[in-house]
């Protein structure tokens, strides 16, 4: 609900390459072969092999629907999205114990599908703009906190553990508006 074009389920890939692209096509279906998955009388052809474990990760027509009809609207979405983040970076400089992210890239423009920063004390400021009714989250944790990625066996990373451990995002969407803006930032000023 808090992307900039939402589906519902489902989403769009593109590909660097056109063997990248025929590999995502199967993968996105339990990675079938659909060309020589079926007999010509329907049956499964017992001779198409899954040679590699893939997902169900097809769109449907309605989520395919919806998301075609909110293309038009994406620009303006994205530019509102960019306007409050623009916004934070603005007026959530110098105060202490939070740092705004920055691009380090010049060039590159962000899409603030969130706004992230950094809190000195982020579990305090976390609980105060939740008790002001804002929707404040760290949204991930470090990869490696989970058993696929090797938990229990974290590899000490200074800047990873640094951004785990304070990394908080506040509200940017296009929902936000000038006021509710300026009161998310008011909280995250007054008093912290």
């Amino acid at each position: 609900p808090n992307r900039h074009l939402n589906t519902i389920e489902g989403g769009a890939l593109s590909f660097a390459t056109p063997d990248d692209y025929e590999k995502g096509r199967y993968l996105k279906r339990y990675n079938i072969h659909q060309p020589s998955f079926r007999l010509p009388n329907g049956e499964i052809n017992p001779q198409s092999d899954v040679r590699e474990v893939g997902w169900n990760s097809s769109m449907n027509n309605l989520a395919a629907t919806l998301g075609l009809r909110q293309l038009n609207a994406l620009e303006s979405i994205i530019k509102k999205h960019q306007e409050n983040g623009r916004y934070y970076e603005k007026v959530l400089q110098n105060i202490s114990g939070i740092t705004p992210l920055k691009l380090i890239n010049k060039a590159s423009k962000s899409a603030y599908w969130v706004y992230t920063l950094l809190a000195k004390n982020c579990d305090h400021l976390l609980k105060k703009l939740r008790e002001h009714g804002i929707v404040a989250s760290r949204v991930h944790l470090r990869n490696d906190f989970y058993s696929c990625f090797g938990r229990g066996k974290q590899t000490d990373l200074p800047g990873v553990d640094l951004f785990s451990t304070e990394a908080l995002s506040i509200p940017c969407g296009w929902w936000i508006t000038g006021e509710e803006r300026e009161y998310i930032a008011n909280c995250i000023r007054n008093g912290w």
